[in-house]
């Protein structure tokens, strides 16, 4: 399993820019290879995010930008469903926008993945955000542990989400995660947290 690439899924909107460039600089940096997919969705766009991210596309092996002509917006739960189904790669991990991954995170998700199974990783706040000192924090708080969670950001091999029929796209604004979990545990799906793949989440 080690040896898999991953698609990394990212779905972003307006107001989202710097944050979007920040979840970028990490995987960048903090990826072990450099061989994974990348897809970022445009939902929506009123800072450049589409410009900026095509004058940046050749530093990344395999970055796709994905938009749309809609007037509204598509929404999270149809989102996360297109870029699930647009993954070349078997495994996708997906990452909301204000996220930053920790160092090393492909090569702990994909130790710590399972068959039939949905991986959260975790989530911590450091009170400040230089990224030099997030890269020196992040290692000192990973463990070798594992627990029964379920919460952005999550890894799956694509053939469970699309067997579970991903995120219902009646729920628009909430609850999607909710709902999700309860056919994860109906059809057997195993929720597990990893506590070595960390990600700083600015929304919390």
């Amino acid at each position: 399993m080690m040896s898999q690439n991953i698609t990394f899924a990212i779905n972003t909107a307006n107001n989202e820019l710097e944050n979007l460039k920040l979840l970028l600089k990490s995987l960048q940096k903090n990826l072990d290879r450099d061989t994974h997919q990348i897809l970022v969705f445009i939902d929506s766009d009123n800072q450049g995010t589409y410009e900026w991210l095509k004058s940046v596309k050749d530093d990344f092996n395999d970055l796709k930008i994905i938009t749309h002509s809609l007037p509204p917006c598509i929404g999270y739960s149809r989102n996360n469903n297109l870029l699930v189904e647009l993954a070349d790669n078997e495994i996708v991990s997906y990452l909301q926008s204000d996220m930053v991954i920790s160092p090393g995170y492909d090569t702990d998700v994909l130790r710590d993945l399972e068959d039939n199974c949905i991986l959260s990783a975790t989530r911590v706040e450091p009170e400040e955000f230089p990224f030099e000192t997030w890269n020196e924090f992040a290692p000192t708080v990973k463990q070798i542990k594992e627990s029964n969670y379920f919460f952005a950001p999550i890894t799956f091999y694509k053939s469970v989400w699309l067997d579970l029929g991903g995120y219902d796209t009646l729920f628009r604004r909430s609850r999607e995660d909710s709902d999700l979990v309860q056919r994860c545990v109906h059809k057997g799906v195993k929720l597990k947290q990893t506590h070595n793949a960390i990600v700083y989440h600015f929304t919390c």
